[in-house]
């Protein structure tokens, strides 16, 4: 069955490629968006997590990265599921010259079928030398039994931590800066025969804590003495997202507003706790500390450490961005969620009903109600569906669903036809009856490399008359 799932999904991912008005070579299909995402549905797809942090006199990145078990191929043997892959981690130059490569080979074992479509996770980590400077970090893996690969490339740079400070007031000649390496978020700590063992939490995983999350990090060029306050906080955006655009009636206009949490100030801070501390030796300090889960929204967490020394202070921060989302996603199960997908679907009457409805009770009556009058539960089902779909092709800075990508996936499904200008535009066609619907997205500017790959629709460009012939079909 799961065979079947992943040759279902490349067959997919070839019409999609060979209808597109790119060419077949690996760059252009580089540069198509959602043949990209599409991909991703059937490749040995991973979650990665760098560490920048100091290694004797130079430096070194740490790779974090787990993979889910339903991401894999799995051959069964007489006592249970076999699967295998090998993860690689490839260190180039500005220049693009191999600096450091590393690859291991991992064996996973499932016990039942089940568990081997489960979003269950095999996880490792490696470790490459990394002088300061700035590098592009490639990273790979390939299923072993599909020879299916998943890749990744991402610029990084590796600071130095051990720069030397010009002599001023209370210092001595030779001291340095206050540095600290990238933060580690962590699920939970265990203590065991061989020391401290740390469980890192992925930031696209944060909904799946309980109740707390844990930050490690290391701190260098103290001395005994040296005061040292950490300031942490949540900081989101004091814009708040408007509900997802809907259309009230046939003739409304086929236009999505424009809107973005990806590049939103983070101007508002929903938590912040300062803790005061005195080192008692030199050289290296390891902080483990921590703090209640994040909300559930675009979130960029920040920490910053002050160090005193004889009355003169200097300081370092470290930030990330990331989406919190609810524990069930991809799925959408909140009934407050479903009424606000189901506006897209719903017109007159049915449209003021899900706005006006307060309860989850009320919510789940009229979508019963709808799917009773268009369809049942089997046509329910498809469009719930729809929407995990589109949770997993499209979150960027917010579920994928919500995205203007993710709503014309939702009400029109995969596009037919798609059109992609390198990778700045990408227009997407459908057959709308006697008539062709064109949809073309065009990229929103990223305010900096952290920020995801967002699009948005091409203002006033949607024929809305064809956009309605989609919105019946669900009806």
């Amino acid at each position: 069955m799961k065979q079947r799932l992943q040759f279902v999904l490349m067959c997919a991912v070839l019409s999609v490629v060979m209808m597109s008005g790119c060419s077949l070579s690996s760059e252009t299909i580089s540069d198509c968006f959602v043949s990209r995402q599409y991909k991703k549905l059937a490749l040995p797809t991973f979650s990665s997590y760098i560490m920048n942090v100091a290694s004797g006199d130079s430096g070194r990145i740490d790779v974090y990265y787990s993979i889910p078990y339903q991401h894999l191929h799995f051959e069964k043997a007489d006592n249970g599921f076999f699967g295998s892959y090998t993860f690689s981690v490839v260190l180039r130059s500005e220049n693009g010259d191999i600096l450091q490569s590393k690859d291991v080979q991992r064996s996973v074992t499932a016990r039942t079928y089940d568990e081997s479509v489960s979003s269950q996770i095999d996880a490792f980590l490696l470790t490459v030398p990394a002088p300061p400077g700035t590098y592009m970090l490639e990273m790979s893996a390939v299923d072993n039994g599909s020879g299916l690969q998943y890749r990744r490339r991402k610029k990084i740079t590796a600071r130095n931590f051990h720069i030397e400070n010009p002599p001023q007031k209370g210092f001595q000649l030779g001291d340095t800066s206050i540095a600290a390496s990238d933060f580690l978020l962590l699920e939970n700590v265990t203590a065991g025969k061989n020391g401290i063992s740390l469980r890192p939490a992925f930031p696209t995983s944060l909904a799946l804590l309980k109740d707390s999350l844990g930050i490690f990090q290391e701190v260098y060029n103290v001395h005994a003495g040296d005061s040292l306050r950490v300031s942490f906080s949540y900081r989101v955006s004091k814009v708040t997202p408007p509900r997802p655009y809907y259309y009230s009636a046939p003739t409304a206009l086929g236009y999505f507003r424009r809107f973005s949490p990806c590049g939103q100030k983070f101007d508002s801070v929903l938590y912040r706790k300062d803790s005061v501390m005195t080192a008692s030796s030199n050289g290296t300090l390891q902080l483990i500390q921590f703090y209640p889960k994040p909300p559930e929204r675009y979130v960029e967490i920040v920490r910053t450490i002050v160090r005193t020394r004889n009355g003169i202070s200097d300081s370092t921060v470290n930030s990330l961005k990331v989406l919190v989302t609810t524990p069930s996603f991809p799925d959408v199960v909140s009934p407050a969620e479903l009424a606000d997908a189901m506006l897209f679907l719903a017109r007159g009457s049915e449209t003021d009903s899900l706005l006006n409805a307060h309860t989850d009770s009320m919510r789940i009556a009229i979508i019963a109600g709808f799917w009773k009058r268009h369809g049942g539960a089997e046509k329910m089902q498809a469009f719930q569906q729809r929407l995990r779909e589109a949770n997993e092709l499209f979150t960027a800075c917010m579920e994928g669903w919500k995205t203007p990508m993710g709503i014309v996936y939702l009400v029109c499904g995969p596009p037919e036809y798609v059109d992609c200008q390198a990778s700045l535009y990408e227009t997407w066609y459908y057959t709308a009856g006697s008539t062709t619907l064109s949809i073309p997205f065009r990229m929103v500017p990223q305010s900096d490399d952290t920020e995801p790959v967002y699009y948005d629709i091409v203002p006033y460009s949607i024929n809305d008359y064809a956009w309605q012939y989609f919105v019946d079909r669900w009806r």
